[in-house]
């Protein structure tokens, strides 16, 4: 397919997502015609994302090399349901492929582990450190922390591209999540975002990066990369994105609210 997905310009960065569907065994195309094309989840894709749907409907007719994994056969209900549910102004609540710093059992149970710390508050001496510094724990801030500090020392801030101004985006929603975003030097960042970010200051030191113009991505998520490449300074970069749906369609409609 091509049309909206192929060439659109944002600012000073070109940015495409070509999506390459996905045909397995007969078993597992109908398995998916199932998922994607029962009547009611039809109607609500057509009308809420034509062009997810569209996307969707060409997967059994793939070559087998595209076709997506078994895990990716389980997941594609969860993040339709979740598209359905909160719309794509809420990508990043889709926890199965957003990463978060956040402890898992901390997210399971928050009521938990809010009645520990309070008792900790109140019976313990210095209980109100020892409550602060268990939550910033479960919450993944040292491990976040760790992160920037490590892109910080790593990246050497004149060589393009230039990162220096490289923050979270609001659109696709996490600033509630606890765990999610962490603030330093009065930037948001995500475990997503900083991970990219210390990839690209390690590249940067190993490389030559100053004539880089293009960049293609295999697997992007759902845009953290392309979200540098929007935002980084020091050259006009085209970046693309291949990867299969409902993937690809959330990585363009994330990258086009950023």
């Amino acid at each position: 397919m091509r049309g909206d997905l192929f060439g659109p310009r944002y600012g000073r960065v070109g940015l495409s997502v070509f999506s390459f569907f996905s045909v397995v065994t007969c078993q597992t195309s109908r398995y998916f015609h199932w998922i994607c094309w029962s009547p009611d989840k039809s109607v609500k894709l057509e009308s809420r994302f034509p062009t997810l749907n569209l996307m969707l409907s060409d997967m059994p007719d793939v070559p087998e090399l595209y076709r997506p994994t078994h895990w990716w056969e389980g997941l594609v209900p969860t993040v339709l349901d979740q598209l359905e549910k909160d719309g794509v102004e809420k990508i990043k609540y889709q926890d199965n492929f957003v990463p978060i710093y956040c402890s898992g059992a901390y997210r399971r149970h928050p009521r938990l582990f809010r009645f520990i710390m309070n008792v900790l508050r109140v019976t313990i001496p210095d209980g109100r450190v020892l409550k602060t510094g268990l939550r910033n724990h479960l919450l993944g801030y040292p491990d976040a922390f760790s992160d920037y500090k490590l892109f910080k020392a790593v990246d050497e801030e004149n060589r393009c591209p230039i990162l220096t101004d490289v923050s979270e985006s609001s659109f696709g929603g996490g600033a509630e999540i606890p765990g999610f975003i962490f603030e330093f030097d009065g930037k948001p960042y995500s475990k997503g975002l900083l991970k990219y970010l210390k990839l690209m200051a390690f590249l940067k030191r190993s490389v030559d990066t100053s004539s880089v113009t293009s960049v293609l991505e295999i697997g992007g998520g759902h845009g953290p990369l392309g979200e540098i490449m929007l935002k980084a300074k020091g050259n006009d970069f085209f970046y693309v994105d291949v990867d299969i749906p409902p993937m690809s369609f959330i990585a363009f409609e994330y990258l086009k609210g950023v």
